[in-house]
């Protein structure tokens, strides 16, 4: 028995050890082909974004914000202060601690005051509370250098560094845009309190160095910068629907950008960088193994490489797949429950990431909502502008059919009490949800004709 046991042994070894190289050497070749097609169109992705260094605009928005201490941190972000300072030894900046604190203890007031009115579905403004307007009193001169600097200058240009997240390196530190985020609400509260006290052309201003400072975040091919971009869009919506004397080229300029099209664009990156996590598995450290809870994978790292890389190729383009069908599909009519196809039976790594694929790609309906809301926003100023020359609410609005929902449109009212009001003639499924969430309703009314 013990013989046979070790001829068999003798020749199924051998056996064994050349399927083993068989495996490893004719599996990592076939993947090596396999990929070819991805990695070409990866290459084809990346060359859109290349890196790009901020531009002096950017460096000095952000020294002006750091030296105001506006919206800053406790801890600022030294190194795109110090690279302007270094090359404008004019320009100082001393950071106070006092300061950043002044600003931390009005943070909640002011998100919470600026949401109480952007919320409000009409033109209505409050007071701003005694505190925030004694705050904003002291940055008055701070505003009024950023006003001058990013109206006198071109659109500030973030850096763009999409290289770790095509690398699926998820320990890269993305930045958080909080600095931007935070001095944005205090723009839109200038803004509100300029135009409260009839400083209208002094308000529109402002709104301009808002957008434009919008822009380097909505430019960026980044998830967590388009999200950002949004959140802040969301806030000057509502503002800029509080506004009545805003010059006719905000109607034009509100819907110049696709915040679908690029939130879907930097979700296209996000499979990338889930494509190089899945294909480069067997370069992970023990540590990071550890981390995952898949210690145990580090002794089967030569056998593992071709499986990694096969389902790598299987996973990618079922995530691009479910890509295109979002990309092409009507926002007013597309079903939120579509079935999406999933990596093959075996691909494990494949399928433990996949449920993350919806996620991703729902992430437009944040890119949708807000088209639609500036789409609203668009015929809101349409119609101040008309009741604006006709002295009284016009009787009816030319081109209110939707160019974001093909086959919907905007429907416009004026009741008995002279209240104009608009709203949208569907109501999507995803839309309900998310005004049962707290989104703003697709809904303006207003009884109080423009000068």
């Amino acid at each position: 028995m013990l013989l046979r046991l070790l001829k068999f042994l003798r020749w199924s070894i051998p056996v064994f050890v050349g399927l083993l190289a068989i495996w490893i050497v004719g599996g990592n070749f076939l993947a090596a082909q396999l990929e070819k097609e991805i990695e070409q169109e990866i290459e084809k992705f990346a060359q859109q974004f290349p890196l790009t260094e901020p531009n002096n605009s950017a460096l000095k928005l952000q020294a002006l914000t750091a030296k105001s201490r506006m919206g800053m941190s406790i801890n600022p972000d030294e190194f795109t202060v110090d690279a302007y300072i270094s090359s404008h030894p004019d320009f100082s900046v001393s950071f106070s601690t006092t300061e950043i604190q002044a600003f931390q203890k009005i943070m909640k007031q002011l998100k919470e005051y600026l949401e109480a009115q952007i919320v409000k579905p009409n033109d209505q403004v409050d007071p701003p509370p005694e505190k925030l307007q004694r705050y904003l009193a002291s940055k008055a001169d701070s505003l009024e250098a950023i006003r001058n600097h990013v109206l006198n200058n071109e659109v500030p240009q973030l850096r763009v560094y999409i290289a770790p997240i095509l690398e699926g390196d998820y320990e890269y530190a993305l930045p958080s845009h909080l600095s931007v985020a935070n001095l944005q609400r205090l723009l839109l509260l200038d803004i509100l309190e300029k135009n409260r006290r009839g400083q209208t052309q002094a308000a529109s201003e402002m709104l301009e160095v808002s957008w434009k400072i919008n822009k380097s975040l909505r430019n960026q091919p980044i998830l967590i910068s388009q999200l950002v971009a949004i959140i802040v869009l969301k806030e000057q919506i509502g503002v800029i629907r509080k506004l009545d004397s805003l010059p006719p080229k905000w109607q034009q300029g509100l819907l110049d950008h696709n915040y679908s099209k690029s939130i879907l664009t930097s979700v296209e990156g996000e499979f990338i960088g889930n494509f190089r996590i899945i294909k480069n598995f067997n370069s992970y450290t023990f540590r990071e193994l550890e981390d995952l809870d898949l210690q145990w994978l580090i002794i089967l790292r030569p056998i593992a490489k071709p499986y990694y890389r096969f389902s790598a190729v299987d996973y990618f383009p079922v995530a691009k797949q479910a890509l295109s069908k979002k990309q092409t599909q009507n926002i007013c009519s597309y079903d939120l429950a579509v079935i999406y196809d999933t990596p093959s039976w075996w691909n494990i790594l494949g399928h433990d990431i996949f449920p993350g694929i919806p996620s991703f790609i729902n992430q437009r309906l944040k890119g949708d909502h807000a088209m639609l809301e500036l789409e609203l926003t668009q015929k809101i100023l349409q119609i101040k502008e008309l009741a604006a020359k006709e002295g009284k609410w016009p009787e009816s609005v030319p081109n209110l059919e939707s160019s974001i929902c093909p086959g919907e449109k905007w429907i416009y009212q004026v009741s008995p009490d002279n209240t104009m009001s608009i709203s949208f003639s569907a109501q999507p499924q995803w839309l309900q949800e998310r005004i049962e969430k707290g989104e703003r309703p697709l809904i303006y009314s207003d009884s109080t004709i423009p000068d």
